[in-house]
């Protein structure tokens, strides 16, 4: 099979396996907030958040993990590989429990932390956060053998596990609420399904990597030390990462309330999640190639690489985000209720962000690939400092409220990304900032002002009010800008490759030139120093 086929088939098996967790969010969500109730979802996505941040326990192991299986797969060094894999789930059987003591910790500080939670929902957090930490525990583990799985361009069985364990959980929700059994289920659906998850890893990983063996753990110090060396850059930006993505309820809860403000901030923010997990599918993907051509040195490809998916994200993701601007406050309506139409100022304030945060999301692991990590580990902090900064000010100081939190999302992307970290990271790359004004920040600027003019013309022209109006005004706008995007957003050659893809994805036999780096249009082979 082809190489661009392979891709085009890792790319196509991560966007269903992400479009399946879109469309049971879409019907779940409704039925979930209903049946629990505004204050008790609120806790629980408090809860969710809380436990998110028990990631940044793993130091930072799961990134280099990853890094080390791929480069030694391609290497044929298969004993190295497999101290890697033991090493790595040797420590974490150790975080294990350390997890678990964070969650107890956490339970017996959360009314501390936040003062204004109700006395009911006190015990309810104290036994859910240890438990919800078992499953951190699993996701870590399950992690290791998806790793070999990406090593070998299998994204395709990874989504075949990650659509299992969405039914299981999604069936078990639904019975679990509909039997009153509340929080409790639901937390004990969640930990199932990842159990179910991590031992389907486990085998497909034997399967397609024969030479594997995971047994015995092993706490090698040689290859504790090799993985600390990727994985502390990696864990402290990854910290600085959950702080960007996870503070925000963590600030809504301590400042305003942890029931139905923060289910609020939480509906408004879901789409941007959702849709920036589709979007970050195109990344992952690409990295493994990214990670083999840095390794050969092949440094003009991998930035080829980087401006084409920089380009490709523009193209699916710019079109998204201003619909949910223009088109957001009927779209919530219409899913939750009038209840939660507030949400609009949060979502439309985050597709804002997210929008100008296309511009540099390929570039982090594109840095990390050619070994820049510590780079996108400062900058990172810097990000999330400003972030968690300009949030407190906009509520506490100046009382924007829930607009206050989305808005230093925004403002941080404003000065750290666009600012600071843009310029340095494509020189870093050797891309010349002309050639990335004209290729890419050009394009974009272009794009985003004929699609906005599309939506708007389309937001006042078309009726509303019901589900097929409001798909007739997302289809026609839709259409309108992923036409524009098309043409402004892809290059020439781009468009051939893109269609060329889709065709090898039917079957199409491969043309003769299709390898790794064939096929670079004049543009970008200025790109090149």
């Amino acid at each position: 099979m082809s190489k661009v086929r392979i891709y085009a088939r890792n790319l196509l098996a991560n966007w269903i396996g992400h479009a399946a967790n879109l469309l049971v969010a879409f019907f779940l969500l409704p039925f979930v907030l209903h049946s629990l109730g505004g204050e008790r979802y609120g806790l629980w996505s408090l809860l969710v958040t809380l436990t998110g941040y028990m990631g940044v326990l793993d130091l930072g192991i799961r990134a280099s993990t990853g890094r080390h299986v791929i480069v030694y797969i391609a290497r044929g060094e298969h004993e190295l590989c497999n101290a890697t894999v033991r090493a790595s789930l040797g420590f974490f059987s150790l975080i294990g429990l350390l997890l678990v003591g964070a969650g107890l910790g956490l339970g017996y500080l959360f009314p501390e932390m936040f003062a204004n939670v109700p006395e009911s929902f006190r015990p309810l957090a104290m036994l859910l956060l240890p438990l919800l930490a078992v499953n951190v525990w699993i996701t870590a583990v399950a992690t290791v053998f998806s790793s070999v799985l990406a090593a070998h361009d299998r994204y395709d069985l990874v989504q075949a596990v990650n659509l299992a364990m969405l039914t299981v959980r999604t069936a078990g929700t639904v019975v679990v609420l509909s039997l009153g059994w509340g929080l409790v289920g639901l937390a004990s659906v969640t930990v199932g399904a990842t159990l179910l998850a991590g031992a389907g890893n486990w085998a497909l990983a034997h399967r397609v990597y024969r030479p594997l063996r995971s047994r015995p753990l092993s706490l090698s110090r040689e290859r504790l030390r090799e993985l600390m060396g990727y994985g502390v850059a990696a864990f402290v930006a990854g910290a600085a990462y959950r702080v960007i993505h996870y503070t925000d309820l963590v600030i809504v809860g301590a400042t305003m309330d942890v029931g139905l403000p923060v289910a609020v901030y939480s509906v408004g923010a879901m789409p941007i999640t959702y849709l920036w997990g589709f979007l970050t599918h195109i990344p992952e993907t690409l990295f493994p190639p990214t990670q083999r051509a840095a390794a050969r040195a092949e440094n003009h490809y991998v930035r080829i690489l980087c401006v084409r998916q920089i380009r490709f994200s523009l193209l699916i993701g710019l079109p998204v985000f201003l619909g949910f601007i223009f088109f957001g406050r009927e779209f919530l309506r219409l899913w939750v209720g009038e209840g939660f139409t507030d949400a609009w100022d949060v979502l439309a304030l985050l597709s804002g962000a997210y929008a100008l945060a296309l511009l540099t999301a390929t570039l982090t692991p594109t840095l990390s690939a050619v070994g820049h990590v510590r780079f996108n580990m400062v900058l990172a902090v810097a990000e999330a400092a400003v972030n968690l900064a300009l949030s407190l000010v906009f509520v506490l100081v100046l009382g924007w409220g829930l607009a206050g939190v989305a808005g230093g999302t925004l403002a941080a992307v404003l000065v750290v990304r666009m600012g600071i970290y843009l310029p340095l990271a494509i020189r870093l790359l050797g891309i010349s900032p002309g050639m990335f004004a004209r290729m890419v920040i050009a394009r974009a600027v272009a794009g985003g002002a004929v699609m906005s003019a599309f939506c708007y013309v389309v937001h006042e022209l078309l009726p509303s009010g019901t589900w097929p109006l409001f798909a007739l005004r997302a289809a026609t706008a839709g259409s309108l800008c992923l036409l524009t995007g098309w043409f402004l957003m892809l290059s020439p050659e781009g468009r051939r490759k893109a269609l060329d893809a889709l065709a090898r994805i039917v079957g199409r036999p491969a043309p003769a030139n299709s390898e790794e780096g064939a096929g670079v249009d004049a543009d970008e082979a200025k790109g090149k120093r």
